[in-house]
Order: C-alpha cells, then structure tokens, then sequence
C-alpha cells in the first residue's frame, strides 16, 4: 500500500489539454531537428533513435503543463544533471531546460488564469534581479580583462534567467510544498548514495557520477569526503545544508496531519541528509547546517521552538562525534591560535590567503573591483604582497563576499545584497502580516535555507548558483502568493524594520563611542631576516643549502631557537618567502626599535650559542615600523556591553512609548502563530 502525502495547497494546474495535431507536429519537427543535432555532435548511434524521441516526447507533455516542468527544472538542477551528463556525452541539457521553461511560460500565459496568479510582486522579484544584474553591468566597465568579464557576466544572465523562470512556474503552480520535495528528495538520494558508496564499495563507485569522492582528503578527517554529483564536497555541503530546514518543514507538516507514514519518510529523508553532511567532511558545511537549524526553529513559531529543546541537546552531542567536534577545534586552532603560518592545516592556509588577496584588490579599486571574474587574474599580482604566503595560491577567493567585493566593489556587493535581502524581505512582510498562515514552517524553512547557503558562503566563492536560485525562488513565490499586503501590515513591518535598524544603529553608535575613547596606538617595528650558506653559487651543495624553501622544516626550526621567554617579541617563520620575521611592539616608533634590536641581539646569540650559525649566515632584509589604532581585551567587552545595553535600552524605550511589544504584529481574534 503506497502512502499518499496530502498537502494543503492551493489548487493545482489544471492536467493539461489532450494531445492535438499541433502537439504531434512539435513533436515530430523537435525529434528530427533533435536528431540532426545529437548526430552531428555524437556521431551515428542506435541509442540516439530511442533517447531523442523520449526527451522530445517529455518536452512536448511538459510545456502544456507547468507543473511538470517545474519539477523537472528543479530535480535536474538538485541532481547538477547537466554537469553529471558532461562527465559522459556533451549534450546541451541546461540550454534545453532554459528552453523548456521559456516555451512552458509562454503557452501558459495564454490561460488568463495563469496569468491572474501574476502580480505586482512578479514586477518587483524582477526588479531585484535587474538590480543585482545592473550592478555587475557597471562593473565591467573598468574590468581588467573585458573578455573574462564579458564571459562572466553572459553566465550571470542566464543564472538569473533561470531564477526568473522558476519563480514565474512557480507563482502558476502555487505548490510550495511540491517545490519543496523536489529538492529535498534528491538530495537524500545522493546522500544515501554516498553512504552505501562508503560503507559498501569504499569510496569505489562513483554511481555514474552522482556520488562523486573528491580528490581533497582535509587534515582530521574520519571518512572519505564525498561530493554527490560535483566535484567538491564543500559546494555539495552547501547544497544540502539548504535541503535540511525543508525537510524539517515536511516533517513538521506530516505530524501535524498525523500522516504517520510521511513523517517516517521525511524523518528518514533528515537522516540521510545528516549522513550526507556528515560524509562532506566539510567544517562550513557543519556551521552552515548548525546555522540553519537555528533559523528555522526561531521563524517558526513557538510550537516549534517548545519541541526543539529536545533538539538542541542532540545537536550539542554532535559536536563529539569523530569528525566534527574535532575538525571543528582544529579550525579554532588554527584560525585564531598561534600566531604561525606552518604546521597548520593547508586548507585553511590557502583560504586565508586568498581572502586577503581578495581584500588587498578590494583596498586598491573599493567602488567598482576589477571586474567579474578577473580575481584568478591577479592572484600573481598579489600573491606576494599579502600576509599568508603559500607555496600555490588559490584561483579562487573562497569567500562570496571577498569576491564580490573585489570584483565588483562596493556597488556589486551591494546589488547581491538588495537582491537576496529583498526576496528574502517579501516573504518575511508575508510571515508578519499572517503570523497563523498555515505554510509558516516551510516560510520559515526558506528564509532558514538562505541563511545557511549564505553562511556556507563565508568559506565559499559564488559557484552553482543555480541550486541556490531553486531556494530563492521558493522563497520568493511565497512571498508574492496570497494576494496584496494590508496598509497596516505594511506600516507594521515597516516600523519593525525602522525600530530593529534603530535600536542597532544605537548599539553601534555606543560601542563604537567608547572604542574610540578607549584607543591606544600601537607602533610595530618588524625585522626580516634571511638565511644565507657560506661560499659561493659554484660551490659543491651551494644551491642545496640555499633552496631551504623546498625544506620547510628549515625555517620554523631557527625560528624555535630565536624565540626566547625573556622577550615578548614575536618570532615567526615564512618558509614560503624564505625569511624569519621578529616583531616588537611598543608605545613609539623609537621604543618598538630600541627594543626589536635587543630582541634581534638576542636571538642571534642564541643561534650562535647551539652552533646553528655555522651553516648559515643571518642577514637582515629590511627593517619596517607601522603604526595602528587597536583596542585592549577589556575595553573590547565593556564596548560590547555598553552596545547592548544601549540597544536594549532604546529598544525599551520604543515600546514604552509606543504601547506594544516592539517588532510584534497586532494579534487578532483569527487565530495565533502556530
């Protein structure tokens, strides 16, 4: 006996018409056409003549029915269809479904009731898109490279094409929930996938593709890292870490149905997302799905937020589970332990290489970058200017911010940002004019789904933005459902908005006062010094002695017997450059050097005292002295505190004078948030 997953959704499309001569035309045309092209690219094979057909057949019954085509955009993108086909013949499978959509939309319009489903907010979710679009346009002008930029932007347009589409099939479907399954279903397939490839074939079967073992193996890891159907775990970690918050939407939607089956099945489908997750490996990938959880338990209502109490000791024992709490630690470590740039996690080292380089390029050109697409064009440019050296610099910035800003400046930063805040906006001005509306997990789900693809994000540059455009479309066709907004739900949201913005411009504004009045400036002298052998380039082993960059324990290891624990001065080694590095810091510029010099004595005494000069000669490369503002630890807290006492205050002073709780809409007798 199946199990039939009911849902409380507006009343489909309707099937679609019969079959007519004008669809037998279609057909016959596209499967010839079809034919032509998959020859010319393929060469003569049998299996063309039954595979055409059924791909034009499809096409045909799909573009009178939207529905069908929804959920064929949206599983094949879920599933990265088009780049697990390339891995096997070239065929145009994203072209194809752009087309689809397209043709789908246009036969649709001619129903005057799918055309009602089209409203004001239609024009606005296009109106955020042509900002975020308009953006980058500007910033092409001064590209460095007008052919990459060029090139970048022509993908930008049809990803954002293919977000429009979505969102107008799904304004004509208005089945949130369908939309939602069709995303979290295949990704708990290829989640299960990956744990039968792991537990049964070792890591041996890539499942034609879809469950791919990524090449990177990560320091601390217990498990192959897997990547579904991409090549890189931690943009897979990004794609599901969005499917979790739906899938804890459908659960809910089961149990409040009682459709004891469904909440099986949906509860499954969250472990094996979790599986999924977990098999990634990836240390964002486990914040973001942290992250996310939160969220959606928060937007949810109280309902949830009384049963997720037995949540959050759950969750709070992942955290030793072998892999994570312990990878999770490392990164601590690493991030904010000692101050060494060795013996630490490669992985992490070349991020935060590339994250500098990405902000030095942001430095040099703040409004409008360098244009999209151009950061892997100067990484050579910058790759030795910044702090973190490493041996092979990244091409890419791993962070969607970093790179959107030294890309695009400011002003595309701030296209991307209207552009998600905005959709993400319209549908929280819908969940505040109806707190009781029945879809409110799965708004809130949405709203969850987008904050943790863009936590994720933090660790990540903009890459497969289709599967991130399926979720924002979710969201945005939630938003625009439901018929227009009540002027008072309009001003409530409004004056929640101001008030939220008010109280934290307050918080800021206090802090950043007793930040000021409490900055101390710190002068920094910094002495490189560099290892020379004895003799000359003609020499027997001259050269060997002097490559110590290709032996990196070298460096570190003169950079341990310089340090001493009289001084506090810092010593560190650049096995990259070739240089160790002493700091001092001091209240001047005549202090930090006094200072850096016995520092320096110092630590070459101690070299001569172990013998360790009779290799190598130790020459001085260049003496620096910076000045900067900076802030002691306890004038750090009392700031914070100070900001949060302000905001809090403001906060209260607002609904005193106000007369209700500030941010809460008006209950009426109607019902209350679930």
């Amino acid at each position: 006996m199946t199990t039939k997953i009911r849902t409380a959704e507006e009343p489909s499309v309707r099937a679609g018409p019969a079959l007519t001569a004008n669809d037998l035309a279609v057909f016959l045309i596209g499967t010839g056409l079809a034919l032509v092209a998959a020859i010319t690219q393929l060469g003569p094979r049998i299996s063309l003549l039954m595979i055409v057909p059924a791909g034009v057949a499809l096409g045909v019954y799909a573009m009178r029915r939207p529905l069908v085509t929804l959920l064929l955009l949206v599983v094949a993108e879920t599933l990265n269809l088009a780049g697990v086909v390339a891995l096997h013949v070239s065929l145009p499978v994203f072209p194809a479904s752009l087309a689809l959509g397209l043709l789908t939309i246009a036969l649709a319009l001619r129903d005057p009731g799918l055309r009602a489903r089209l409203n004001r907010w239609t024009v606005v979710f296009a109106g955020l898109i042509c900002v975020y679009l308009a953006t980058q346009a500007v910033a092409i002008i001064g590209s460095v490279d007008l052919q990459e930029s060029t090139w970048t932007i022509r993908r930008i347009v049809l990803d954002c094409a293919f977000l429009m589409i979505v969102f107008v099939l799904a304004q004509f479907t208005a089945r949130p929930w369908t939309v939602a399954v069709a995303i979290v279903v295949p990704l708990a397939v290829l989640s299960l996938l990956a744990l039968v490839n792991e537990l049964v074939f070792a890591g041996g079967s890539s499942f034609f593709g879809f469950s791919t073992v990524t090449e990177a193996s990560g320091e601390l890891t217990t498990t192959l890292r897997y990547g579904g159907p991409l090549p890189d775990s931690n943009f897979w970690g990004r794609n599901l870490v969005m499917g979790l918050p739906l899938a804890c939407a459908l659960i809910h939607r089961s149990v409040r149905s009682r459709d004891t089956r469904a909440a099986i099945l949906w509860g499954a489908s969250v472990l094996a997302l979790l599986a999924g997750i977990y098999l990634t490996q990836s240390r964002g990938t486990f914040v973001a799905a942290a992250a996310g959880l939160v969220v959606w338990i928060v937007l949810s209502g109280p309902t949830v937020r009384k049963w997720s109490l037995l949540a959050f000791p759950l969750m709070g024992l992942m955290f030793f589970v072998p892999g994570i709490g312990n990878r999770l630690t490392a990164l601590y470590d690493d991030v904010f332990g000692a101050n060494v740039d060795y013996g630490i996690d490669p992985s992490i080292l070349g991020r935060k290489a590339a994250q500098e380089i990405a902000w030095a390029m942001f430095d040099d050109r703040p409004i409008y970058g360098f244009g999209p697409g151009t950061y892997y064009t100067q990484v050579p440019e910058y790759a030795g200017t910044v702090q973190t050296a490493v041996v092979h610099p990244t091409d890419a910035p791993h962070n969607l911010y970093a790179q959107l800003a030294a890309e695009s400046g400011i002003v595309g930063l701030t296209g991307w940002l209207v552009m998600v805040i905005g959709i993400v906006g319209l549908l929280a001005l819908r969940l505040y004019s109806n707190p009781s509306v029945r879809d409110r997990v799965l708004m809130a789900a949405a709203v969850a789904a987008v904050a943790a693809w863009s936590v994720a994000s933090i660790f990540l540059h903009l890459a497969y933005f289709r599967s991130f455009a399926l979720v924002l479309a979710l969201a945005g066709a939630m938003g625009a459902a439901g018929g227009p907004f009540t002027a008072e739900a309009t001003r409530g949201f409004a004056r929640g908005v101001a008030v939220t913005i008010t109280t934290a411009v307050a918080g800021v504004l206090a802090a950043g006062a007793v930040l000021w009045s409490t900055t101390i400036t710190e002068t920094t002298a910094t002495q490189e010094l560099m290892l020379l052998p004895p003799g000359t380039s003609t020499d027997d082993g001259y050269g060997y002695a002097l490559d110590i960059r290709s032996r990196s324990p070298v460096l570190p290891t003169y950079a341990a017997i310089m340090r001493s624990a009289e001084r506090s001065a810092t010593v560190t080694a650049d096995p990259v450059r070739g240089v160790v590095t002493i700091s001092r810091t001091g209240p001047d510029a005549a202090a930090a050097r006094d200072e850096l010099k016995a520092d320096v004595d110092l630590a070459l005494e101690r070299v001569r005292a172990v013998d360790a000069d009779s290799d190598y000669s130790i020459v001085d490369v260049g003496l620096q002295v910076t000045s900067e503002p900076t802030h002691s630890g306890p004038a750090t807290a009392v700031a914070l505190l100070v900001g949060a006492a302000a905001a809090v205050g403001v906060g209260l002073a607002i609904r005193r004078f106000a007369g209700r709780p500030v941010g809460v809409p008006r209950r009426t007798t109607a019902g209350t948030a679930p």
